[in-house]
């Protein structure tokens, strides 16, 4: 069995909730009548936020 494929089973139901909370973002501004390129962006920047706030900021605090 792969490497990969054992925490991507733990932690399926947080990847499934990631994908449909961006899927639903950028729907959301699409029928907002944003232009796709923007709702893309809109959509990847909660995840833009958890990565950096995982990544960076909480490591330099502690």
């Amino acid at each position: 069995m792969p490497v990969w494929y054992e925490p991507v089973q733990s932690f399926a139901g947080s990847l499934f909730a990631s994908v449909l909370l961006i899927t639903v973002l950028f729907l959301i501004a699409r029928i907002g009548r944003v232009s796709q390129p923007t709702a893309l962006a809109l959509a990847l920047a909660p995840m833009a936020f958890v990565l950096a706030f995982d990544q960076a900021i909480l490591p330099a605090l502690m």
